[in-house]
């Protein structure tokens, strides 16, 4: 078995003369707040993708299903695999932008793919802490591969417990035998602490490093591999927020080596190198462009956020008004629905174009204020800063909050996460999302 590395949870796994292209992702996500790094010269990224048998798609946020890149690239002729998610916005996707075959898997059952046997790993808990959450979502997925006799864990974003993990386990002793190598993600792939504006972020930075090597090293105890590639969690802030690159809680390879304390080997592959696990010889299929971090960080400090050109003219301070009432009243509605309790009094401080300083104190050019009122919680707020653009295609549907909320800053008194106040805001819609 042979695992690429490009970048983030963008893999290429070969075995048994079958190659899967996993979660393949280049250039901006989530309305512009992420970008991908490594990048790659686009033509030899697209003859590397179009070398594949088949694409997994883990789920639907912009970092793993790049709808542009898909069909760039040429590989929409190619089978799709996927969970048999709830909701089929995934699939009906992946159909409308012209995919000629979806197929969906059933969660911890065992799919023959040529040379290669898969299960998907279905999303168990909303959150990687454990805390409740009064919204289930059938959202994030991981995936095993079994082939040459090899087995190999894909983590990609899926927010799994230590049980989950041990759950995981089993069945891959139970299905394939033993665990030779995983993929996991590390540190926070979201907005903590870099996108918090009253909190000590060098200080939050640390801890939830310290956090995350302390749950890795867990997960380690549990998931017993004899090789361990970080794979996720990984890009760069461009634009007006680009300040905030140097607060995301990401550990380095050495602090992860060092926690393995000799526990499984480790290879950093992410840039375009092959690892072949059977005797574990590196070589590079894909060369990225030559910059740094750093250097690639300031090359993007300028870029533009693509709702910068959308028209809001049309929506005056009564349209928007209206926007908001008829979208809180939905939303209202659903919580009610699902007995859903609200944690935080929301309120979402509207700009005319957010931007931060070196420093990553916000701008100052607030224009409107509104307040989910009918769902305070004493003593606990938390403030939404944002465009006005972005807040009227957050609420009109034009885009999903979960990646807009990548382009605001935030205060939260106290310092407590709430995952169900985060997930509910999808809800904050004035018309049903699409189907599809």
């Amino acid at each position: 078995m042979k695992i690429t590395h490009l970048n983030n949870s963008f893999l290429m796994i070969e075995a048994g003369g079958t190659r899967l292209l996993c979660d393949p992702w280049a250039g901006v996500a989530n309305e512009g707040g992420w970008h991908s790094f490594p990048e790659y010269d686009p033509d030899a990224l697209y003859a590397f993708m179009r070398s594949a048998d088949a694409a997994y798609i883990s789920h639907i946020h912009a970092d793993h299903f790049d709808p542009a890149l898909l069909k760039a690239s040429g590989v929409l002729d190619k089978p799709f695999i996927i969970k048999d998610f709830t909701t089929k916005t995934l699939k009906n996707r992946l159909l409308r932008l012209g995919a000629a075959r979806v197929i969906e898997l059933t969660g911890l059952t065992r799919f023959d793919f040529g040379g290669l046997s898969l299960s998907i790993v279905p999303q168990m808990t909303s959150n990687s802490s454990g805390f409740e959450d009064q919204i289930d979502y059938d959202l994030d997925t991981s995936l095993i591969v079994h082939g040459d006799g090899l087995t190999l864990f894909n983590q990609v974003d899926n927010p799994l417990s230590l049980d989950n993990y041990r759950t995981v386990r089993d069945y891959i002793e139970r299905t394939y035998g033993a665990l030779d190598a995983a993929c996991l993600m590390t540190g926070a792939a979201s907005g903590y602490p870099q996108h918090f504006v009253n909190i000590d972020r060098r200080a939050e930075q640390a801890a939830v490093i310290a956090r995350s090597l302390d749950k890795f090293s867990a997960i380690i105890d549990v998931l017993q591999p004899r090789l361990y590639i970080p794979a996720g969690g990984t890009y760069i802030i461009p634009g007006r927020f680009a300040p905030l690159n140097r607060w995301v809680a990401q550990p380095d390879f050495p602090a992860l080596h060092q926690r393995l304390n000799g526990r499984a080997q480790a290879f950093d592959i992410e840039g375009g190198f092959c690892l072949n696990l059977s005797d574990l010889t590196l070589s590079q299929l894909l060369s990225p462009l030559p910059q740094s971090k750093a250097e690639a960080v300031k090359a993007h400090a300028c870029d533009p956020y693509p709702h910068d050109d959308f028209d809001d003219s049309d929506v005056d301070a009564a349209a928007l008004d209206a926007l908001f009432a008829d979208a809180y009243a939905r939303y209202s509605a659903r919580m009610a629905q699902g007995g859903v309790v609200i944690g935080q009094t929301v309120t979402f401080i509207l700009h005319e174009r957010l931007r931060v300083d070196a420093d990553g104190v916000p701008s100052d050019d607030i224009i409107g204020r509104f307040t989910l009122s009918d769902h305070r919680a004493e003593g606990h707020a938390l403030n939404i800063h944002l465009d006005r653009k972005l807040f009227i295609k957050g609420l009109s549907g034009r885009s999903n909050w979960n990646q807009l909320l990548s382009l605001a800053l935030f205060e939260r008194t106290p310092n407590l996460y709430l995952p169900t106040v985060d997930f509910s805001l999808n809800y904050l819609v004035c018309a049903p999302p699409p189907a599809g």
